[in-house]
């Protein structure tokens, strides 16, 4: 079975890798070119990982076999294979995005930019209606912060689609992971985003006031 794990970028996809990896015993895959070596230390396993996994063979395997294989995607939906979507207050996300691009890709680009959605993968609601998690068949709509906050709890919002039980495996905490894999574990909380946009609040609310709203984080 093919699980897409959708979340538009910087929104807690590879915590939640590293989650499912501990608490379900499953390896991830990714459709990016991503630094393999350093990615399986942080997610927690070794093996079973392919950088670039996007060709209609793998996904067809993928979709016809037994096992459980979980792609992480920031684009639109491919098809209508289950998915879980992660989703962060959109404010922390933007401001982790412009930072992620400016410092760690080296792509010059500021807020104003990533709020427009003026990016590679567009803007933060943009990317929330286009997977349409609430209605869309088969998919689990789940948060970045109840994953920081409660990681059992998060873990139990899935198990359904995945259809296993998760174990009772620690999860490191994420100040740790942080320190360990600081490429990939940047902030570990909202606030600092959150105060990173302020400047820009007026036109991230016109943007993007209506789903702040809808997903009650105003």
């Amino acid at each position: 079975m093919l699980v897409w794990l959708a979340s538009y970028p910087r929104s807690g996809n590879t915590f939640s890798r590293t989650i499912l990896n501990r608490k379900f015993g499953l390896n991830s895959y990714s459709l990016y070119d991503e630094q393999s070596e350093l990615l399986e230390s942080a997610i927690g396993f070794a093996g079973g990982y392919k950088d670039k996994v996007d060709s209609p063979a793998f996904l067809e395997m993928a979709r016809a076999s037994e096992k459980i294989y979980l792609i992480k995607t920031h684009g639109p939906p491919l098809a209508d294979d289950p998915a879980i979507y992660i989703v962060r207050d959109g404010r922390a996300a933007v401001a982790s995005y412009a930072h992620y691009l400016s410092k760690v890709e080296g792509y010059p680009v500021d807020i104003p930019q990533v709020i427009a959605g003026d990016v590679g993968f567009g803007s933060w609601s943009g990317h929330f209606y286009t997977w349409d998690p609430v209605n869309r068949p088969n998919t689990v709509l789940t948060t970045y912060e109840t994953m920081l906050e409660d990681v059992d709890l998060w873990a139990s919002q899935v198990e359904g689609l995945l259809g296993a039980s998760a174990n009772q495996a620690d999860i490191p905490a994420f100040d740790e992971l942080k320190e360990r894999f600081p490429f990939f574990y940047r902030v570990g909380g909202n606030e600092p985003g959150i105060a990173e946009i302020q400047p820009y609040l007026d036109e991230f609310d016109r943007l993007h006031g209506d789903l702040m709203k809808e997903l009650g984080y105003y």
